[in-house]
């Protein structure tokens, strides 16, 4: 609204395809329906959204891995026909437009549902006292893993607690992907090129877990 005369445009991909292989367009920056996508494939690649346990396609909108064929893929990934394993969630609109979901390597399993950490956040975004967000499974003994959220609170705002965020979230996401452990901090561990640290995530989630724990036990 400020620039109108400043276009934008998103590109996905990674080393191993040597780039992008999607890209999402200024007009599509405007449309508030893609708010999260990385647009549509380049001309010349194929994109798949797989069932990482079975290879088969998914339906629109259901995250799963996705495929790529490219003549541009490398590495030991390509299987038979050509198609490389991306080892990024994600899922499809009707429209075409690809919507990431994070790794496969940071995927949540807690009690055999497995889901993506980018839907969690997604959902906890949208609380009005919350400025940034990370989510990760933390180490369960009952469950594998326990949802954990990371948050930083908004300018002004008191930080909401984990049974506001819960409540926020009913409606946004399924039982089993509500938040479980709430941690507050003032700023997100980012390395020196912006990613999260995500061991470092898991550590700061965990000691909080540990420490609800400890309170739980002394009644």
């Amino acid at each position: 609204q400020r620039w109108p005369d400043v276009a934008f445009a998103n590109v996905f991909g990674q080393t191993e395809t040597l780039g992008a292989y999607t890209t999402l367009g200024p007009d599509d920056h405007r449309d508030p329906r893609r708010i999260g996508s990385v647009g549509r494939p380049l001309p010349g690649v194929d994109v798949r959204v797989v069932d990482p346990s079975t290879g088969a396609d998914l339906t629109e909108d259901e995250v799963g891995e996705l495929w790529v064929r490219t003549e541009q893929a490398v590495g030991g990934a390509v299987r038979a026909g050509g198609w490389f394993r991306t080892g990024d969630l994600g899922r499809r609109d009707a429209d075409g437009y690809l919507y990431p979901a994070g790794r496969m390597s940071e995927t949540i399993n807690r009690g055999g549902e497995k889901f993506g950490p980018a839907e969690v956040a997604d959902a906890v975004r949208t609380h009005p006292a919350v400025a940034e967000v990370a989510v990760a499974g933390v180490p369960d003994e009952e469950m594998g893993e326990r949802v954990g959220v990371l948050v930083v609170p908004a300018d002004g705002n008191a930080a909401p607690t984990l049974d506001e965020l819960r409540e926020h979230c009913r409606g946004r996401l399924a039982p089993y992907k509500l938040p479980e452990v709430l941690a507050v901090v003032d700023a997100l561990p980012h390395d020196e090129l912006g990613k999260l640290r995500r061991r470092v995530l898991v550590e700061v989630i965990a000691a909080r877990a540990i420490a609800d724990g400890a309170r739980r036990d002394r009644g």
